[in-house]
């Protein structure tokens, strides 16, 4: 395939997983083939090649947004806990930038089932970096994953921006101090 054909077929993508989100932020219940094609002003046909089951769809909209993101899911997880202090205050900031439509289509209900089915993945990429501080027990070192997936979330974010008034980058900086200090690590 050469380099400007390559071009098209990403941007054709990215304008079906954009389809997708615009059908999801309005009504669940529309997402179909045909409401999906509509929208990207595209054929059945090449929404259907490009995503051959609805799941598809789904899952390409999740990896969509972890490319905005910039987080693990679109690429590899941080080897250790200061790989993924750093990584976490462009996270935040490029999480605070997502429109607002991306942001509606991750509330409905279809997109928060996929969450929930690929909560093992993102809950074993945390517990990873835990593992060596043997200092913490089990119940500890669950409790710490728990609380860091949270407060990375989008979710986390928002609440830190909405009931404090913290920037993407403070909303970091304070989760940062937080694992810090939880797992006695020095800055």
């Amino acid at each position: 395939m050469s380099k400007l054909r390559a071009e098209q077929a990403g941007a054709t993508r990215v304008k079906v997983i954009e389809a997708v989100a615009a059908v999801l932020s309005r009504d669940v219940s529309a997402l179909t083939y045909r409401a999906v094609a509509d929208e990207a002003d595209v054929s059945v046909a090449t929404v259907q090649r490009l995503f051959p089951a609805k799941r598809d769809l789904v899952e390409g909209l999740a990896r969509h947004y972890a490319e905005l993101t910039g987080t693990m899911y679109a690429m590899r997880a941080p080897a250790d806990i200061e790989e993924f202090l750093s990584m976490l205050p462009e996270v935040m900031v490029r999480t605070s930038s997502i429109s607002p439509l991306l942001r509606a289509a991750t509330t409905s209900p279809v997109y928060q089932r996929h969450r929930r089915e690929n909560r093992a993945t993102r809950l074993q990429a945390v517990e990873a970096i835990l593992t060596p501080f043997p200092q913490l027990p089990d119940a500890d070192r669950r409790r710490l994953r728990d609380l860091m997936v949270v407060l990375c979330s989008s979710a986390g974010l928002a609440a830190f921006t909405d009931l404090t008034g913290a920037t993407a980058e403070q909303a970091s900086d304070t989760i940062t101090w937080a694992v810090r200090r939880l797992l006695a690590i020095e800055p």
